[in-house]
């Protein structure tokens, strides 16, 4: 174990156990310290900043390795702060998986889409997706920290239960059915505190206990008791803590022991299977021992995990055996470990602390080259291309694939021509491993129909466009027969999810990616597609999403409160193959349709890319999705909302049927009608969500009013608003007339009477013809005379300063008649 190092990796998490300081010297400064870190506040709590950045303090129980050689993808159980997921290398955040205390986890070693977790008193999650949602499975009646252990092979889990003084002794779930069975070992009373599934006999699992036994039980899938063999009797003062064997043989067992006193010896060892157990416990301090591994190269040489940090011999000798603490300087504490795994594809055993996470270690790991990096990078466009995670690397040989070399370990490069390069990385001298990486274009927005370097149709510049499978069905450009995603929108190609499959396979996650675009240039934006699906109605479905950092985060685009955009929402299926709170397309759509989604909020981007992501669960497969016909369109009028249609007409003997359409909507909030049967005095009969709020697609709407009036005027109040970007305007619509048996053209109301300083006159129509307006007292004498062209429902004589009296005046429209109204005023009083 001669140079022994381990990796740290670091993740954000929040606790509520605070230790409390105030700083006497500085009002309102204040430190927290929890299990999660140390946070600093400045106003006396109100707010907290993260102190803690890479300084770990995280409490692992338990954790679990991703099966794949070099995969950073691991999981841990936390005290007080849930069950974690860490998909990134080195030093990097976390994502919660499950809440409350986590406890043990697992990763199936043969379907690592199966994961299960797992929080106090034995209640335990399942993902079926990879990790990407949980769902409550399995309620144990079990202990604080439930122990167990999980069958890779048979897809079934094993572990303690609250015994209460019942028989039962360990409890077993088939996550396949979610069938749950409490099964007694017959002739035996044990309190399980260790589990471990034998890698080489099927369905035989070996269980420790809070008495010091060891059984051994076969056939632990079927019934509900079973015999056992106790093959390992130590003090019954003491908790077995872990059992161990390897691939290698089942004769070679570890078991250790969690506890503390002098005469305790807390590891042991058998190369017969249990027939002699043998003290290894030689010059190891008084420490409880959690976890033990064999050296799966040499089982002369172990490694346990104790409450001092990992201790490693290279020489078990029963008494005699010498342990050695890791060196702190090499990465690992004198800190309580929980446990210890070994992955089988490269060796690396991952080490679950309880004080600073979680941490890695390739000691037992043959040389092999790991590249890290994204599937898709984009023209000129900065892409990190990590070795660190290749095993035992002592110095690193690279080939970008476009004539660029380099020796250091993470690279940041940027491609400059778009294309598919093969990336070649080389270790130690001799072991190689390639990788191929697709460069897309960097284009300029607008991306439409007609531009030059438009190819959204698919039909040309092909590499404009790209596909990733991650598992599964993929995405293909061409077309399909199949139905449900048969033919194109326009042209000889679509991009298809399995073009050639009746069926996409179940836990498919594919990914279809766009060029990049420059968004900085100020303008309304719009990402525009047409497609058709037949997919397992909410449970399986796609989105799209973007990226502001040239793929190497993404983001979903939009919800289902956007108009035209997605049709679900998972607000409650757990083991869906999106998490809970993601919206996407779902269900059938059999005939292509646009979809149109505003994307002004990324003007002044420099880089933005797109993606389509397909996710399907483990069971009921469908057809699958065409996509044809992408764009990223550019508005550049006024941006403000235009009611280009506005229309009313009754519609049955009581009911008046309203219309409008918007050609353009910016920021449109929602559309106030009102109505007067005056012309004057506007009422609020309804108020009308905007649909587009911002697009520049004509949108439809109606509302019906229920009237008996002969005529009526409407108009609408338009309200705009966006109180991110300090936006609000309002305006009014013309005033529009329904009439009903009732001439155009002709006065309907003249007001107010008694009038003061103005005379308002409403007609039963717009007038584009000429009026005269003529005002007389009561001698005759013309005081005002008014011609003009309206335009209009309503014409006004305004700053009328008269004498009281009786007044007269005419109304000429057109050719038409002239009609007297007598008016009255008390002199503007």
């Amino acid at each position: 174990f001669q140079g022994l190092t381990w990796r740290e990796i670091a993740f954000e998490v929040h606790s509520d156990h605070h230790n409390i300081e105030f700083d006497p010297k500085k009002q309102g400064r204040v430190f927290f310290g929890n299990d999660g870190g140390i946070w600093l506040s400045e106003n006396g709590g109100a707010s907290v900043t993260d102190k803690s950045i890479g300084y770990v303090t995280t409490q692992f129980y338990a954790g679990a390795i991703h099966p794949d050689a070099g995969s950073p993808y691991v999981m841990g159980g936390t005290q007080d702060n849930n069950s974690l997921i860490i998909s990134e290398s080195g030093l990097s955040p976390s994502r919660t998986a499950w809440g409350g205390d986590g406890v043990f986890c697992f990763i199936d070693q043969n379907e690592p889409n199966i994961q299960i977790v797992s929080s106090q008193s034995g209640n335990y999650g399942l993902s079926t997706n990879g990790g990407v949602s949980f769902g409550l499975s399995a309620a144990i009646d079990g202990e604080f920290i439930n122990r167990s252990g999980y069958d890779d092979n048979a897809n079934l889990l094993y572990g303690q239960i609250n015994k209460n003084g019942a028989v039962i002794d360990f409890f077993r779930w088939n996550v396949n059915n979610f069938q749950v069975d409490n099964v007694d070992i017959l002739g035996q009373n044990i309190n399980v505190s260790a589990v471990k599934v034998d890698p080489n006999v099927p369905n035989r699992v070996y269980f420790g206990g809070q008495n010091g036994l060891v059984i051994k039980v076969d056939n632990a899938n079927t019934g509900t008791s079973q015999p056992g063999t106790v093959i390992g009797d130590f003090p019954s003062t003491a908790s077995v803590s872990c059992i161990y064997m390897d691939k290698q043989t089942s004769q070679d067992i570890l078991v250790s022991l969690f506890n503390f006193g002098s005469s305790l010896e807390n590891i042991w060892v058998t190369y017969n299977g249990g027939t002699q157990w043998q003290s290894i416990e030689g010059d190891l301090p008084d420490l409880p021992v959690r976890w033990a591994l064999f050296d799966p190269a040499d089982h002369d040489r172990a490694m346990i995990a104790t409450d001092a940090g990992v201790w490693t011999t290279d020489d078990i000798n029963g008494d005699q055996t010498h342990w050695e603490p890791t060196n702190p300087d090499n990465g690992m504490p004198f800190v309580r470990v929980d446990m210890l795994l070994l992955r089988d594809s490269d060796k690396t055993v991952l080490g679950a602390t309880y004080g600073r996470g979680l941490m890695t270690t390739d000691v037992f790991s043959a040389p092999a080259a790991v590249i890290l990096s994204q599937p898709i990078a984009y023209q000129g466009q900065p892409v990190i291309i990590d070795g660190t995670q290749s095993v035992n690397a002592q110095n690193y040989e690279w080939n970008l694939g476009d004539n660029t070399t380099s020796q250091d370990a993470v690279i940041n490069h940027q491609y400059s021509v778009q294309g598919t390069y093969t990336i070649t990385l080389k270790i130690n001298g001799t072991i190689t491993t390639t990788k191929k990486i697709i460069v897309l274009p960097y284009l300029p927005a607008p991306y439409e129909l007609g531009d030059a370097n438009y190819a959204g149709d698919f039909d040309s510049q092909p590499d404009h466009f790209a596909a990733y499978t991650a598992q599964g069905t993929g995405f293909q450009r061409g077309v399909s027969t199949k139905p449900g995603k048969d033919g194109t929108n326009s042209g000889a190609n679509a991009w298809v999810l399995g073009i050639n499959d009746n069926l996409y396979q179940n836990n498919t996650r594919a990914e279809l990616y766009t060029p990049a675009y420059d968004l900085t240039e100020t303008g309304l934006y719009e990402l525009k597609f047409y497609t058709k699906y037949a997919v397992q109605n909410r449970n399986d479905g796609f989105q799209v999403e973007y990226s502001t950092d040239a793929g190497f985060s993404w983001q979903q685009l939009g919800s289902t409160a956007n108009p035209n955009w997605y049709n679900y929402h998972n607000a409650n299926i757990a083991n869906g193959a999106f998490p809970q709170g993601y919206s996407y397309f779902t269900n059938a759509q059999l005939n292509y349709i646009q979809y149109i989604k505003d994307i002004s909020f990324l003007v002044g981007q420099p880089i933005v890319s797109f993606r389509f992501v397909f996710r399907s669960d483990k069971e009921e497969q469908a057809q699958g999705l065409a996509i044809d016909d992408f764009q990223v369109t550019k508005y550049d009028g006024e941006l403000e909302t235009k009611v280009t249609v506005f229309n009313a007409a009754y519609t049955s003997s009581q009911e008046v049927t309203i219309n409008w359409t918007t050609g353009i909507e910016y920021q449109c909030k929602e559309f106030l009608l009102e109505r007067s049967y005056t012309g004057f005095g506007f009422t609020q009969v309804s108020n009308t969500p905007a649909k587009g709020i911002v697009s520049t697609f004509a949108t439809e709407y109606s509302r019906v009013d229920q009237s008996l009036r002969d005529i009526i005027y409407y108009r609408l109040k338009v309200i705009n608003e966006n109180t991110d970007l300090g936006y609000y305007h309002e305006f009014y619509t013309d005033t529009i007339v329904v009439r009903r048996d009732v001439e155009a053209d002709v006065v309907n109301e003249v007001l107010p009477n008694p009038f003061a300083d103005r005379i308002g006159i409403s007609f039963s129509s717009i007038v584009d013809q000429q009026i005269i307006v003529r005002l007389y007292d009561m001698s005759g004498k013309l005081v005002r005379e008014d011609i003009a062209i309206p335009h209009a429902v309503s014409y006004e004589l305004d700053r009328l300063d008269l004498p009281s009296g009786v007044y007269m005046m005419s109304v000429q429209i057109g050719e038409g008649e002239s009609k007297a109204f007598k008016l009255f005023t008390n002199g503007g009083q």
